[in-house]
């Protein structure tokens, strides 16, 4: 993946990456152990650190790719003032906003995460790898279409 800086959705990216390779192996383990069903907090927790390493990197990310945008744009090639300060005036404002809020939706996934484990861990593991897949798709199409 190269360092793209017009496309602030790189970070978003690398985390949904390892999430979906994460929910494979829970997926691959439930489908062999009935002990994977007393493992729901922990894969929780891991969960709940890869968003917050995904919610900290994509407000750094925004950050630094908008400075070097602006201070960037003399050569045109390459940075786009606007582009810079649309991450740093639009995007940086949702990021932290969503980086505030965070705590609540972690709690709630966490729960969830928790006992769906525990009652139906196939099912749930597996449904978690399709939407991490589908949502790296996405963000691959998006990526695509920014540059």
């Amino acid at each position: 993946m190269p360092f793209e800086l017009n496309n602030t959705t790189q970070s978003m990216r690398l985390c949904d990456n390892i999430k979906e390779r994460m929910w494979e192996g829970v997926s691959q383990a439930s489908e062999k152990s009935v002990f994977m069903r007393v493992t729901g907090p922990f894969i929780a927790i891991a969960s709940a650190l890869l968003s917050l390493a995904e919610r900290v990197a994509s407000v750094g990310e925004a950050i630094i790719k908008g400075l070097a945008n602006i201070f960037g744009s003399p050569f045109p090639n390459k940075c786009n003032a606007f582009k810079g300060l649309e991450q740093i005036f639009i995007k940086l404002p949702w990021l932290a906003l969503n980086l505030v809020i965070f705590p609540v939706e972690i709690g709630i996934r966490a729960l969830i995460t928790s006992v769906c484990m525990l009652v139906i861990p196939k099912g749930y593991s597996k449904n978690r790898k399709i939407f991490y897949q589908e949502r790296l798709e996405k963000l691959e199409r998006k990526a695509e279409e920014s540059v």
